[in-house]
């Protein structure tokens, strides 16, 4: 809003005539330069929330995956589940235990997979870490950034400030420079007008230059 305060006040002043040059491309100077900055901050802004929305869909697509593989160890664990037989029941029901040697045997041959998949999610572990570590110095970079911006923010209110200030001072000047032209005329036409009204002192400025003359073309030359 300042920036365009002091564009407006620029149009005014040049819509009512009161400008020069010099003031008007010292405010134009002014608003380029503070325009560049504050595109600057914004692109700079803009890109650290770019970054930070693309870890965080990293993080959640990450996340899905992570609670996918948990489900689905989860569902083969509870189909590996198999309850040991008790002792007696194998001399009664030989037919039974012959049934579950091989589930047994599927169970003990996917134990290196339960083992794999446990590795890997060892290996997720840090990448979380790493994750957050990342996401900490995004949080870290937005926060400076805003601190910049409100930096500049303040900088600019300061110069706004300081320009209208200025301004002020140029206006304060020019009427007093206004005021000391129209006394200084004011003076001049009272000394004209005492000097049309008094002839003798007319005739004493005429006979001076006649006499300068004088002197001057029959003994210089």
């Amino acid at each position: 809003m300042a920036l365009s305060d002091l564009q407006t006040l620029q149009n005014m002043e040049i819509a009512d005539g009161s400008y020069s040059h010099d003031k008007v491309g010292h405010y134009t100077a002014v608003c380029d330069d503070l325009k560049t900055r504050l595109m600057g901050a914004t692109k700079q802004f803009q890109d650290v929330l770019t970054a930070r929305s693309e870890n965080m869909k990293a993080h959640e697509n990450r996340k899905q995956l992570f609670s996918a593989k948990n489900a689905a160890v989860d569902n083969q664990n509870n189909a590996k589940a198999v309850p040991e037989p008790p002792p007696w029941s194998s001399s009664s029901t030989p037919s039974g235990s012959l049934q579950q040697q091989p589930l047994r045997r599927s169970a003990i041959e996917n134990a290196p997979s339960q083992q794999m998949e446990m590795s890997m999610l060892q290996q997720t572990v840090p990448r979380q870490e790493s994750y957050s570590q990342n996401r900490a110095v995004a949080l870290h970079s937005v926060e400076s950034t805003i601190t910049e911006l409100s930096g500049i923010f303040t900088h600019l209110a300061t110069m706004v400030t300081q320009q209208g200030e200025l301004a002020i001072r140029i206006d304060d000047n020019m009427d007093e420079s206004l005021v000391n032209v129209e006394g200084a005329r004011s003076a001049l036409l009272q000394h004209l007008t005492r000097i049309s009204s008094n002839r003798w002192l007319m005739i004493k400025i005429f006979a001076v230059i006649i006499l300068f003359l004088i002197v001057f073309l029959f003994f210089v030359a």
